[in-house]
């Protein structure tokens, strides 16, 4: 969908990269946070511009309430260049995991274990008894792509669902009217 697609994707699709599935995967827990997505337009030539012209507009502008944490990862998963983004996914997910209860922060091994090619939920010293052929035989592109968005939306789910029941994030103390 276009209200989730990175400015090198709706330049040329020659220039997509893991750091274009990070701005998506931003715009999203934008809107996860903010209840609606970072950019919208009446038209698809209006979206375009706005994407690739228009700085996002900050989270806590429109939710004061969200951790100011949570602002900044989003702010960099939807800078322009994509140089100034997390470089994967793994890597958005690790910073994001630091705002999670500590029960979801197991996701992030498992993120960052598909992302070396292993299975999802698979003990570490069983991948490294198969061999490499077979490991990255047993999760080929769009399905590993697939398992590492959707751990970072669960990830983003945990962290705006606690946000909306005003519990504080960890490592942030709760006041209220900030």
């Amino acid at each position: 969908s276009p209200l989730y697609m990175a400015p090198e994707q709706l330049s040329t699709a020659q220039k997509v990269a893991p750091a274009s599935d990070v701005w998506s995967l931003g715009a999203i827990l934008f809107e996860l946070c903010a209840g609606a997505p970072p950019f919208g337009a009446a038209t698809l030539g209006e979206l375009r511009r706005q994407i690739l012209f228009e700085d996002a507009p900050l989270l806590r502008k429109i939710k004061p309430e969200v951790p100011r944490r949570l602002e900044a990862i989003v702010q960099r998963c939807l800078q322009k260049d994509p140089a100034r983004r997390h470089e994967d996914v793994a890597a958005f997910a690790e910073e994001l995991a630091e705002l999670a209860p500590v029960q979801a922060r197991d996701a992030v091994g498992r993120i960052q274990g598909i992302l070396q090619g292993g299975v999802a939920g698979e003990r570490s010293e069983s991948r490294s008894r198969r061999s490499g052929r077979a490991r990255r035989a047993s999760l080929r592109g769009g399905a590993r792509g697939a398992l590492l968005a959707g751990g970072v939306v669960v990830l983003g789910v945990v962290a705006a669902v606690a946000l909306s029941r005003g519990k504080a994030m960890p490592g942030e103390a709760r006041t209220e009217g900030v």
